[in-house]
């Protein structure tokens, strides 16, 4: 019998042997892009047999195993002709079930092929797209190939429901991500007779258990513009000085101008002491300038974040282990159109961090007076459960609009049940609008945070976040005042963006901030990025790098509004690490030269 250290290096000759047969199983290494529009291809057909969790995608290794899956609406994939020594030139097939699986196959920071990306394509192209995509080899005969923009397309073939293998050498058949009913999707494929891109929303050739090519995309930055604000990147202007009194500022940034030119920064004044960068001991407050930020008055404590605190206090130093006690923080305030300030708390109180019991209801606090004293809180929802809203807004994601006030609340951490609201008297009252607005998001647990504004055109817009890919931001959009909504879409964030939070638009630009994502190159720090429609944003730059801890939360605000006398300035709040765990700081950073 072979000794234990033979069989070691046995098992390691066999995995450098699988790991040369299968060089695309690994999701870490550069995949090869053709840029095209605003949009980058990949360069190759994908032949990846895992997950991008590690589980293996079920091989069809026979016609009856394809047709059962077929039958099942279950993953598949397969060799062209079952034949291994196809993959190297053509990659493999795949079902239509397979490029839907929720664990993923498609790289880190790029998706399966969408409609979006297919229709900029073609419009990029032209009317002879096809001859600009095609390989300039491997065609039977007929119209030759360019391959202008380097997207390389090998005519792969396809492989019916029943099994059949047909049409290699003639033509190949791409997937995209957009279903259409529950049997069929949407394709696109090129012929070696023609010189355009042939697509369809019929079901000929669609069923989703028909085995075809894939390639996938992802946005570019928009880099028809640039803006660089002159003094960026520095390191802030320092607004609380939580390091020199051991607190911290990691939840709560919150701004707003009120009617009368005053500006209300909000944070929390917390132990310094947080449980892995999640669980709070304290209470929310709040700071006024009265001359365009350029000074700041004395704290101001919010009496029913503060009283809600005390009830349940509990100190820094005893929070139990996988506990997390939380008072009533502001998350998110908006001037209403009368002037009144809306003020939306988030509740939880001796919550699990495993599972998030504990959670409350949202409410919200009203002033009418500039903030100088505030309501009783009121519920947002009387009948709604913690279940359905618990998680109140970011503070980006408020807006006004046409004299309503609209905002969107989150029901349970990691649930990623979006429902929006509305209030036509100022702040009195909230009712729901709708619910459901990521609903058909592929990792439905892992989408939080959300910021929310009124684009230029009417339509409104809803951000959401992605743990699973930073780099491509899931949004929704509405053209009926938030009634319905598109199915869900991403656009690419250069530098990935958590939490982003959106302001209005100011001059000729949207901008948004927020951390530079949670892993990868330089995570952790504050990011801002421009965008002139409010959807393709530019490659970004970072406000302040790099960053001593797990924070960088941030809250965005255009200031000067109601002064027609007054240059508009956009005032950015963020959390600043200065120790172990989140401990932070929190500091300002103003943006004055915006054309």
């Amino acid at each position: 019998m072979s000794s234990i250290a033979e069989i070691h290096v046995l098992c390691r000759l066999v995995l450098a042997m699988v790991c040369l047969v299968y060089p695309a199983t690994s999701y870490s290494a550069e995949v090869p892009g053709a840029v095209i529009g605003m949009y980058e291809w990949s360069a190759q057909n994908l032949k990846v047999t895992h997950f991008r969790n590690g589980d293996p995608i079920p091989e069809a290794k026979t016609d009856d195993d394809w047709k059962k899956a077929a039958e099942k609406g279950t993953p598949a994939w397969c060799y062209y002709n079952n034949d291994p020594a196809n993959a190297s030139t053509y990659g493999v097939l795949y079902n239509w079930f397979a490029i839907n699986d929720p664990r993923g196959i498609s790289p880190v920071g790029w998706d399966i092929a969408t409609r979006e990306a297919l229709q900029n394509l073609q419009t990029e192209l032209g009317p002879k797209s096809g001859a600009k995509l095609k390989s300039r080899s491997a065609w039977a005969g007929g119209l030759p190939g360019s391959d202008e923009r380097g997207f390389g397309a090998l005519p792969a073939g396809v492989r019916y429901i029943g099994g059949l293998f047909h049409d290699l050498g003639k033509y190949t058949y791409f997937w995209t991500n957009s279903s259409k009913g529950v049997e069929a999707a949407l394709y696109f494929s090129l012929g070696h007779k023609h010189d355009g891109v042939d697509s369809t929303e019929t079901f000929s050739f669609l069923k989703k258990g028909v085995g075809m090519s894939v390639r996938c995309v992802r946005r570019v930055a928009y880099t028809s513009f640039s803006i660089a604000p002159k003094n960026l990147p520095n390191d802030g202007i320092m607004f609380i000085d939580n390091e020199s009194v051991n607190r911290s500022g990691h939840y709560g940034s919150a701004l707003t101008e009120c009617k009368n030119g005053d500006i209300l920064a909000f944070y929390t004044n917390v132990s310094g002491k947080i449980f892995q960068g999640h669980g709070i001991a304290g209470w929310s407050e709040y700071k006024r300038s009265t001359d365009g930020g350029k000074t700041w008055g004395n704290p101001v404590v919010v009496s029913y974040s503060r009283k809600v605190w005390d009830v349940n206090r509990v100190t820094g130093d005893s929070l139990p282990k996988g506990k997390s006690y939380i008072a009533a923080f502001v998350r998110s305030v908006i001037t209403a159109p009368n002037g009144t300030l809306v003020a939306f708390l988030s509740r939880q109180l001796a919550s699990n961090r495993d599972n998030y019991l504990g959670f409350k209801t949202p409410v919200y606090i009203l002033s009418h007076d500039n903030g100088q004293t505030w309501t009783e809180p009121k519920e947002v929802d009387e009948i709604a459960t913690a279940k359905e809203i618990s998680l109140t807004n970011d503070d980006g994601a408020s807006f006004v609009q046409d004299g309503v006030i609209y905002t969107v609340f989150i029901g349970g951490y990691g649930t990623g049940e979006y429902s929006f609201y509305a209030s036509h008297d100022n702040g009195e009252t909230f009712a729901k609008v709708s619910e459901g607005l990521f609903q058909h998001r592929k990792y439905k647990s892992n989408y939080y945070y959300m910021t929310a504004k009124a684009l230029d055109d009417g339509r409104f817009i809803v951000y959401s976040y992605d743990l699973n890919d930073e780099y491509n931001l899931p949004y929704v959009i509405s053209s009926d005042k938030g009634r319905t909504w598109s199915e869900v879409k991403t656009t690419y964030m250069a530098k990935r963006v958590r939490d982003a939070q959106m302001s209005e638009k100011i001059g000729n630009y949207y901008f948004m901030v927020g951390r530079s994502g949670s892993f990868g190159s330089d995570p952790m720090n504050l990011v801002l990025y421009a965008s002139k429609n409010g959807i393709d944003w530019d490659n970004g730059q970072y406000l302040k790098k790099v960053q001593k801890t797990l924070d960088s939360y941030s809250a965005i605000e255009v200031v000067g509004k109601y002064d027609p006398k007054q240059a508009k300035k956009v005032l950015i709040q963020g959390s600043v690490g200065y120790g172990v765990g989140a401990s932070v700081n929190v500091k300002h950073w103003w943006i004055d030269d915006v054309k």
